[in-house]
Protein backbone atom coordinates (compact mmCIF):
# COMPACT_ATOMS: atom_id res chain seq x y z
CA UNK A 1 0.00 0.00 0.00
CA UNK A 2 1.12 3.54 -0.73
CA UNK A 3 -0.36 6.62 0.94
CA UNK A 4 0.47 9.77 -1.01
CA UNK A 5 -1.05 11.89 1.81
CA UNK A 6 -2.39 15.24 0.54
CA UNK A 7 -1.58 16.74 -2.86
CA UNK A 8 -2.99 19.58 -4.92
CA UNK A 9 -5.46 18.71 -7.68
CA UNK A 10 -3.68 18.46 -11.02
CA UNK A 11 -0.52 16.80 -9.69
CA UNK A 12 0.60 13.45 -11.05
CA UNK A 13 1.87 11.03 -8.43
CA UNK A 14 4.37 8.36 -9.53
CA UNK A 15 5.16 5.43 -7.27
CA UNK A 16 7.08 2.18 -7.69
CA UNK A 17 5.87 -0.81 -5.67
CA UNK A 18 8.44 -3.53 -4.95
CA UNK A 19 7.29 -7.05 -4.14
CA UNK A 20 9.03 -10.31 -3.21
CA UNK A 21 8.09 -13.79 -4.37
CA UNK A 22 7.75 -15.50 -0.97
CA UNK A 23 6.52 -18.75 -2.49
CA UNK A 24 8.47 -21.91 -3.28
CA UNK A 25 7.56 -21.80 -6.99
CA UNK A 26 8.40 -19.43 -9.82
CA UNK A 27 5.91 -16.54 -9.95
CA UNK A 28 4.75 -15.89 -13.51
CA UNK A 29 3.45 -12.35 -14.04
CA UNK A 30 0.81 -12.25 -16.76
CA UNK A 31 -0.31 -8.62 -16.54
CA UNK A 32 -0.90 -5.66 -14.24
CA UNK A 33 -4.33 -4.03 -14.55
CA UNK A 34 -5.56 -0.70 -13.19
CA UNK A 35 -9.03 -0.35 -11.69
CA UNK A 36 -9.34 3.32 -12.61
CA UNK A 37 -8.80 5.51 -15.66
CA UNK A 38 -6.82 7.97 -13.50
CA UNK A 39 -4.13 5.32 -12.81
CA UNK A 40 -1.66 4.25 -15.47
CA UNK A 41 0.63 1.25 -15.09
CA UNK A 42 3.80 2.71 -16.61
CA UNK A 43 6.13 -0.28 -16.12
CA UNK A 44 6.26 -3.65 -14.40
CA UNK A 45 8.40 -6.75 -14.09
CA UNK A 46 6.93 -9.17 -16.59
CA UNK A 47 7.65 -12.85 -17.00
CA UNK A 48 9.09 -14.95 -14.21
CA UNK A 49 10.19 -14.00 -10.71
CA UNK A 50 12.19 -16.71 -8.98
CA UNK A 51 11.46 -17.73 -5.36
CA UNK A 52 12.98 -15.04 -3.14
CA UNK A 53 13.29 -12.74 -6.14
CA UNK A 54 11.80 -9.28 -6.45
CA UNK A 55 9.76 -7.43 -9.02
CA UNK A 56 8.39 -3.93 -9.40
CA UNK A 57 5.24 -2.19 -10.56
CA UNK A 58 5.41 1.51 -11.42
CA UNK A 59 2.15 3.46 -11.53
CA UNK A 60 1.13 7.06 -12.03
CA UNK A 61 -2.00 8.64 -10.59
CA UNK A 62 -3.32 11.73 -12.39
CA UNK A 63 -5.35 13.99 -10.09
CA UNK A 64 -6.30 16.52 -12.79
CA UNK A 65 -9.98 17.40 -12.33
CA UNK A 66 -10.27 15.13 -9.28
CA UNK A 67 -10.52 16.21 -5.65
CA UNK A 68 -11.32 14.29 -2.52
CA UNK A 69 -10.14 11.07 -0.92
CA UNK A 70 -8.74 8.32 -3.14
CA UNK A 71 -8.44 4.60 -2.51
CA UNK A 72 -7.50 2.97 -5.83
CA UNK A 73 -5.92 -0.33 -6.79
CA UNK A 74 -3.96 -2.08 -9.49
CA UNK A 75 -3.87 -5.87 -9.65
CA UNK A 76 -0.94 -8.13 -10.51
CA UNK A 77 -2.36 -11.10 -12.43
CA UNK A 78 -0.16 -14.16 -11.94
CA UNK A 79 -0.02 -17.87 -11.26
CA UNK A 80 -0.08 -17.26 -7.48
CA UNK A 81 -2.63 -19.07 -5.33
CA UNK A 82 -4.60 -15.80 -5.12
CA UNK A 83 -4.57 -15.33 -8.88
CA UNK A 84 -4.42 -11.58 -8.55
CA UNK A 85 -2.55 -9.49 -6.01
CA UNK A 86 -3.83 -5.99 -5.16
CA UNK A 87 -1.60 -2.95 -4.74
CA UNK A 88 -3.36 0.08 -3.23
CA UNK A 89 -2.84 3.83 -3.58
CA UNK A 90 -4.63 6.18 -1.24
CA UNK A 91 -4.58 9.84 -0.31
CA UNK A 92 -6.38 13.12 -0.74
CA UNK A 93 -6.38 15.62 -3.59
CA UNK A 94 -7.33 19.19 -2.63
CA UNK A 95 -8.46 22.07 -4.82
CA UNK A 96 -5.42 23.61 -6.54
CA UNK A 97 -6.95 27.09 -6.11
CA UNK A 98 -6.19 26.88 -2.41
CA UNK A 99 -9.06 24.86 -0.96
CA UNK A 100 -8.13 23.42 2.40
CA UNK A 101 -8.66 19.96 3.75
CA UNK A 102 -9.23 19.73 7.56
CA UNK A 103 -5.94 17.86 7.87
CA UNK A 104 -4.12 20.95 6.48
CA UNK A 105 -5.56 23.28 9.14
CA UNK A 106 -4.23 21.21 12.02
CA UNK A 107 -7.73 20.34 13.27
Amino acid sequence: NFDFKTVKEGETIVHTFTYTNTGAEVLNIDSVISTSNCITVTAYTSGSVQPGGQGTVEVSLNTKGRTGTFNKAVFIHSNSANGKIPLYLKGTSINSAGGMHPEDTGK
